[in-house]
Parts: structure tokens; sequence; C-alpha cells
């Protein structure tokens, strides 16, 4: 079977590239340092846009523009007026969000390519990588695939060539496009060929950089970047080899489609036909925990917060354990409730019940979301409703408080409807009043 050259999709008008823009939020930040690495997997954001209306007509003209087939031109024709009746254009001297005046750069020729062609790049890439990982089962290794032309940085057109398994952690933090303008992509290769080739290994290392300072605050910006040795060249490609160098992506880069809307999508549909096949399941689970994806629920998480409402998003957090399905399924009496995949809604982030939680003073913070991310598939308590037949999952935070979230079922699928603290004891008391039971 030969080797997957996906570079077609490039040429074409790609449906799940436009699909991936259209399921993203916007997300207003002053700096280009607001959004960085996983966030962009989930959010649409353009630099000292502070607009929304103008932030979520310009996500609305690149999906016109990729959709359409217009491309560049289409998104210049269709937005330059818009921003510069908002007076987004040009250089000038503005507001920031902490009250200082600023000089900044707004809307420019320049600057109307690079949104668009950051974006549609992005876009392509995620379809790409949702079709890699559906054909992974008979190409369970990729190579890097650099243009080699003069416009290629030299550590890029070094990386041409290089092979590494579907799972090496050097997928997640380095999948392009690894930096403005960079074109690289990927192929997707059988063992046998990736063989022919040489098969690496990476040594994947973070390490931290400063990337500029709040003009305002004074605040210094820092990213954790990724990077590991370039391999030495083996007698393929070797244009553009460097001894003993590093690849990192660029920051704001080091994120993975992992954690976008169209792996949602993949692992609902995988994990529904799945059902009764504990071997899969817990593949897709192990797969749905990976670091790429805590690091994407967490970004959005954050993202959602800064926003303050709800944009009608949920990511794909994790599996119902076969129990609770089951308990789904006899109590709606019926065999065709949706999969086992729970998504977690932003309106429970950001929502009024978010709001009500605030208030109470029993809203999750960024560590009980860590917990619940990194543990989704082992909660200390598994219980069942019994008045409302919801799903319970009890996660002990420590000092007798408890992290509840409440997971109800609807024939779309499975869907955190509730997220906050309780004291553990209060559980537990309800447990043993009947009100719930023990899976």
């Amino acid at each position: 079977m030969a080797d997957i050259d996906f570079s077609a999709l490039f040429g074409l008008k790609p449906e799940a590239a436009v699909k991936y823009l259209e399921a993203k939020g916007i997300h207003i930040g002053w700096n280009w340092q607001d959004t960085l690495d996983e966030a962009h997997a989930r959010s649409f954001t353009v630099a000292k846009m502070t607009d929304m209306a103008l932030l979520a007509d310009t996500r609305k003209a690149v999906i016109g523009a990729m959709g359409g087939g217009e491309g560049h031109r289409g998104f210049v024709r269709d937005i330059r007026p818009k921003m510069q009746a908002k007076g987004w254009w040009g250089r000038q001297t503005v507001t920031n969000p902490y009250g200082d005046e600023q000089e900044v750069q707004l809307g420019s020729p320049r600057r109307l390519a690079t949104i668009y062609h950051t974006n549609r790049r992005a876009a392509v890439m995620a379809a790409q990588y949702q079709r890699m990982l559906e054909a992974a089962d008979t190409h369970p290794y990729w190579q890097y695939w650099a243009i080699l032309d003069g416009k290629t940085r030299p550590h890029h057109a070094a990386m041409h060539g290089v092979v590494y398994p579907i799972d090496d952690p050097f997928w997640q933090y380095n999948y392009p496009p690894n930096g403005y303008h960079c074109r690289c992509t990927v192929k997707a290769l059988t063992r046998s060929k990736a063989e022919q080739y040489g098969i690496e290994s990476s040594d994947i290392r973070p390490f931290t950089q400063e990337i500029g300072t709040d003009r305002s605050t004074g605040e210094i910006y820092k990213a954790i970047r990724h990077a590991t040795p370039i391999p030495e060249p083996k007698g393929y490609a070797a244009h553009g080899r460097l001894k003993n160098a590093q690849f990192a992506a660029d920051a704001g880069f080091n994120g993975s489609p992992a954690a976008g809307h169209l792996i949602d999508q993949m692992w609902f549909d995988k994990a529904a036909e799945a059902v009764g096949d504990t071997r899969a399941l817990n593949l897709i689970a192990r797969d749905m925990a990976a670091e790429t994806r805590v690091r994407g629920f967490l970004a959005w998480v954050r993202v959602t917060q800064s926003m303050g409402f709800s944009q009608h998003r949920s990511y794909g957090i994790g599996l119902l354990s076969p129990r609770a399905l089951k308990q789904f399924r006899t109590t709606l009496q019926t065999d065709t409730a949706a999969g086992p995949v729970v998504a977690y809604r932003d309106k429970i982030i950001a929502g009024k019940k978010a709001r009500r939680h605030g208030v109470a003073g029993n809203d999750l913070d960024m560590a009980a979301y860590e917990k619940i991310v990194r543990n989704f598939g082992k909660p200390d308590y598994e219980l069942w409703d019994t008045k409302n037949n919801h799903l319970l999952l009890v996660f002990n935070a420590g000092d007798g408080k408890a992290i509840k979230l409440a997971v109800a079922m609807y024939p779309e699928g499975a869907e955190v409807i509730s997220g906050f603290y309780q004291d553990l004891s209060d559980i537990l008391g309800a447990v043993s009043g009947g009100e719930f039971i023990r899976l």
C-alpha cells in the first residue's frame, strides 16, 4: 500500500477545514501572546481586534473565502471595507485594555494576508490531521515534508523526510504549521515504507522562551516550546540538513490539532461504533486523555473564562464507563442511546450556572478543571442520582471538599450539565440516604 500524500487538500475547497473554523469561538486578545498554542485550536483571534462584531465578521470572511473558493482576494474584498468603516485600519493611537494610549498597527494589506493564510493553513492541516488519524491502522508512521525552495526556513528544510511513529511526542508539539508562513506538511506511511526512510525517535525537551514585554504593565511574556535534535541525514533529501541543531515550532504554534473540534467528532463516531469492545474503548479513552488533549481543554477553559459568556461550544472530555452507559440505557429504556463520549459545554464554565456558583463561592477553579480532565475516567465515586436520573462523577479535592459533576444523556450525546465544589460529607450522606447510589 502506498504512502498517503494529503497535499492535494491545498488545491481543494476543504470542507473539513471549513468545519474546523466554523466550530471555533472568538477570543479577544490585545497582544498575540495572549492566545498561545492549543488555545488556537478552539478560538479565533486577531491581536488588538477588540470589537467582537468585527472579529466575528473576520472569521466569517475567512470561512466564506475558503468555502467559496475565492481565496485571499475574496477575503480582502469582503473584510477590508468593514475594517475601514470601523476605524480598524492603518497605524493609529488607541487606548489599550489598561487605559493607556498606545500607537499600534491595525489593518493593512500585509496584515490581512497574514490573517487569511495563517488561519487557512491551520484549518487545512487540522483536516489533514483528522484524516491521518483515521488511517492510523494501515499508515502508523508520519513523515515531515517541507517545500525545498529559497523561502523555507533552514530548520524546517532540515526536517524534510524525517519519519516518526504516529504516537511520538514530536507530533504533539510540532505538527505543521510551525510558524507564520510555514508551508510544511506531513505524509502518512506504511511500516514498510517508513523503514525504507528510517524511523526516528524524538527526544522532546521543553524550554522556556521570553517572547516580549507588555508595554503597559511591564509583564514579560513567556512561552514553553518543545525542541528535539534534528536527525543526521541518511542520504535522503539532504537539502537544508543541519548538524547538531534543534527543531521546535515557533512560539504560538506549539499546539496540536488534536485539541480541535474535528478530533472530538472523530472520537464521538469511533466510540459509538466501539460500544461493547473493551479494548477499542480503552484505546480511545487513552488517546482522549493524552497530554495534548489535556492542554487543549485547559486552554479552552481559560479562553472561555476570559470571554465571560457561552459561545455554545463544547469539548470532548472523556468516555462514560461501561456501567454508566448501561445505567443510562436501562433508565432511558433504549438500546440506541448515544455513544459514551462526554461533552463539556462552555455554558457550564461561563454561563448562568457558573455565575450562580460564583456567587455561592463553590465555583470551580483551574485546579479543579485540571483534576477533572486528568482523571475523568477515574473518579473517586461514580454515583447515580435517582431523583434526576443523572450520572454523578465525584473527585476528592482534599480538606473535606469534592468536585461534583452531573452528566445527563441526550439523543445527541452525553454532556456535563453542572460542576461545582461540595462538601464530600454531604455527597456521602446522600448515598447513605438512598438519593445517590453507587454504580
